[in-house]
């Protein structure tokens, strides 16, 4: 078997290292003012909100292109198997 030891002992000294950073990095306190809504400006919030919905509205329109080209794909390569296969 190649690297069972070696890939414990890795593991074992990636958790340590990780837990001792832990121990390092001070706790988050407040939220930071970016995300707080109370005293913050409404055209920044409207626009925030604008920027989202036009990347998720993207996403939904990327991802719709793909399903669709790989269900073009798929048919195509069924038609060409059952032509001349």
């Amino acid at each position: 078997m190649t690297g069972g030891a070696g890939f414990s002992r890795h593991a074992i000294d990636a958790s340590k290292e990780n837990r001792n950073l832990r121990k390092i990095r001070p706790e988050r306190t407040s939220t930071p003012e970016s995300r707080k809504i109370e005293g913050s400006n409404p055209t920044d919030l409207r626009d925030a909100i604008i920027h989202q919905q036009s990347k998720r509205s993207e996403t939904a329109r990327k991802s719709k292109v793909i399903y669709f080209l790989i269900l073009l794909l798929l048919t195509f390569g069924i038609l060409v198997f059952w032509l001349f296969g």
